[in-house]
């Protein structure tokens, strides 16, 4: 959600059950190149990574904790819409 006094995102991961199992600030860097960067902080976890959309797909791809940022999207998840609105 974004309102007009924050420039954060949050954000909610969601267990199958729908319960909430982390939620934090998103932020988005599409500057970025290769990739832009995608970077995700809460109270209990940080995740960095890089992104790329293209038409009803986006590939995501994080490292652990700790660790440097992805340098390509070889070992991304892939999420696609139907394409219905």
């Amino acid at each position: 959600r974004r309102t007009a006094t924050t420039t954060s995102i949050e954000y909610e991961l969601l267990a199958e059950s729908g319960t909430v199992i982390e939620a934090g600030t998103v932020s988005l860097i599409a500057s970025a190149r290769p990739y832009p960067f995608i970077d995700l902080v809460s109270p209990t976890a940080g995740h960095i990574g890089i992104y790329e959309i293209v038409s009803n797909e986006m590939r995501l791809s994080f490292t652990a904790p700790g660790s440097q940022r992805p340098l390509d999207l070889s070992t991304a998840s892939v999420y696609r819409t139907d394409g219905s609105r």
